[in-house]
Formats: C-alpha cells, sequence, structure tokens
C-alpha cells in the first residue's frame, strides 16, 4: 500500500522537471544587459550558446537573438568544438577570426572560442583571477560597458 505506480512516477518526475524548467527562467539580469542586447544587436548578429537548458526565447532578452545553440542540439557541451561550429554555420560569410565570443567560464566559453581562433570577451564581474595557461583575453565587468568596449576593442581590429 502507498506505493507509486511506474505511471505515477513517470509523472512526478515529469512534473519535478517541467517545474524545474519554469523556476530555471525566472531569472534577475544583471543591470545593464538588456540595454547593452539591444545597442549590439542593432549593430551585430547575436546568438547564444549555452551548456544549460534554458530557453533564451522564453526570457525577455530572448528577441536581440537570431539564434540559439544548446548542448542538446550540438550533441555536445562547450568547450568542445560543436557549439563553435553550429554557431559559424549560421554565420556562413565569417571566418572563425572574425566572429566574438562572450562569456563567463574561463574553460567552456573562453578556451573553447580561443582554440579555434575566435576572438573572446570574459564577463569577469566576480573579479576572478585567470588561471588558465593561455593569455587572459580582454575582460569586462558590467554590462553598462559592453557596447563601449566593443566599439574600442574589436570594431577597429
Amino acid at each position: 500500500k502507498g506505493l507509486a505506480s511506474a505511471d505515477d512516477k513517470t509523472k512526478i518526475a515529469e512534473d519535478a522537471f517541467a517545474y524545474f524548467l519554469k523556476k530555471r527562467h525566472e531569472i534577475e539580469l544583471f543591470p545593464g544587459v538588456e540595454d547593452a542586447l539591444k545597442a549590439l544587436s542593432e549593430k551585430y548578429m547575436l546568438g547564444v550558446l549555452t551548456n544549460g537548458n534554458a530557453d533564451i526565447y522564453k526570457l525577455s532578452i530572448g528577441k536581440y537573438f537570431e539564434f540559439s545553440i544548446s548542448s542538446l542540439e550540438a550533441q555536445d557541451s562547450k568547450p568542445n568544438k560543436p557549439h563553435f561550429e553550429l554557431a559559424k554555420s549560421h554565420l556562413p560569410n565569417l571566418k572563425y577570426s572574425e566572429m566574438l565570443h562572450i562569456g563567463d567560464h574561463q574553460i567552456n566559453d573562453i578556451f573553447g572560442a580561443h582554440a579555434l581562433g575566435i576572438k573572446v570577451l570574459w564577463f569577469n564581474n566576480m573579479e576572478a583571477l585567470w588561471e588558465q595557461d593561455f593569455e587572459k583575453p580582454d575582460q569586462f565587468y558590467d554590462w553598462h560597458s559592453l557596447a563601449k568596449i566593443i566599439e574600442e576593442k574589436y570594431e577597429s581590429r
């Protein structure tokens, strides 16, 4: 008595995951994110590469992105090539060296893109120490400064 059937357990698991995903999309953006993305999307094609399971298009900022690539779609995780190769497929006229990847994780984001020759910009809001054995990338600490940094550091390159 009192034991759940296999169907009941499946339903409980599905409901729990649906609740998790709902909560996963209840986020508070860093100050300046929306303004930065709006400004950048007016000049550049923006895309998202994620190892996570949030759907950018369920967030208020989704409207600024032309594409989103998840680990599920890539059938792999960053820092491995498939994410970046799929991004490149959305930008067929660009070389890797003409792309800019912005991320916060030293390995998954920065190393993965750097290894392919993609320019990188590190969101280092925690002012973490650089712990990798390759050159420390340009970095930024708050989203209010992002558009200006990109204009100054990358538009003339």
